[in-house]
């Protein structure tokens, strides 16, 4: 650690506070005073490339500071950071060898091409981070960092990213993280087809793309979603009994009679979707409307059972 971090940290010792513009300032009046002034750091800067190493900071506040960038790398070796606060820091190629981030708080922050190397991340919080290309893998207890996503602001390394959480999380037994990371990577993917239509000149087939993926994320998810598909299978009920009860009356029995009361139409759905058919009601036999719903929303319903069982048993198998 420089003379220049032990006094700031001395000046700072009871606030703990280590944003904002006036430790901006006091950080530029030392790099003078260390013959440490740089021209090319801006008034936001001063902060970066210092070196941090074996420094005491739990529970110090580096929230959107600039800490580290590609030339001019922070270096945080053996440093104490707790619970410290470095929501939105600025890290990037910083080096983390052998420090304590346990608990600490870097949601959106940037750590790309930081090196993180036999440093503590138990409970770490890196909800929407930015990994690309971070050396996490030698990490102590990464797998218990708490995040469901990274930084998507560059899709194609986002995609990227993704997958090697994945490949990581599968080495770790995490199964749960595994199919979160697939998802998301799916869903961007996805995205991406989107994108493409709209760059390419209204290419067909990447809108074809799009639809057809889309529309497996609002179905199942991505077969990783079993919720969606009992969602999706309670939505089509619902929407099928009151098209018969509004359109055409609801179904009869076997009088011919129709009792008007929508549960029956309710009721009606559901034995249909779930093709269990008890002949205590079917629809008007004159309408022929009623009846090609009917036999479709049978098929959904055959369909939709069956992917339930799919992306239930991809769950267990995972």
């Amino acid at each position: 650690m420089e003379e220049l971090v032990k006094e700031l940290l001395k000046i700072h010792e009871k606030d703990r506070d280590l944003s904002g513009l006036k430790v901006q300032q006091e950080v530029n009046k030392l790099r003078e005073k260390y013959n440490r002034a740089d021209c090319e750091l801006k008034e936001d800067e001063q902060l970066i490339g210092l070196d941090w190493s074996s420094a005491i900071l739990n529970n110090y506040f580096f929230k959107n500071v600039k800490l580290s960038k590609e030339n001019k790398q922070a270096h945080f070796n053996k440093a104490q950071l707790r619970h410290a606060n470095l929501e939105k820091a600025i890290l990037i190629n910083a080096i983390f060898e052998c420090a304590d981030l346990a608990f600490a708080d870097l949601n959106r922050s940037n750590l790309k091409h930081s090196n993180i190397i036999v440093t503590n991340l138990n409970y770490a919080y890196l909800e929407g981070c930015n990994l690309i290309d971070a050396d996490y893998e030698q990490a102590e207890y990464f797998e218990f960092a708490k995040f469901q996503k990274i930084d998507e602001s560059d899709p194609a390394s986002a995609v990227r990213e993704y997958y090697n959480l994945e490949r990581f999380f599968k080495e770790k037994n995490r199964p749960e993280r595994v199919a979160n990371f697939y998802f998301y990577r799916k869903r961007l993917m996805t995205k991406r087809h989107l994108l493409d239509w709209k760059s390419h000149k209204r290419d067909v087939k990447a809108l074809f793309a799009f639809v057809i993926n889309r529309t497996w994320e609002a179905l199942c998810g991505y077969a990783e979603r079993p919720w969606r598909v009992i969602r999706t299978m309670f939505l089509t009920i619902f929407i099928c009994a009151i098209i018969y009860h509004f359109a055409w009356g609801g179904p009869v029995s076997k009088e011919g009679i129709s009792s008007g009361s929508f549960l029956d139409s309710l009721y009606f759905s559901g034995v249909t979707f779930t093709t269990l058919g008890y002949g205590d009601l079917h629809p008007v036999s004159t309408n022929f409307g009623m009846k090609f719903l009917v036999v479709g929303e049978a098929l959904i319903g055959a369909f939709l059972m069956a992917l339930f069982l799919v992306v239930l048993s991809r769950r267990m198998i995972r």
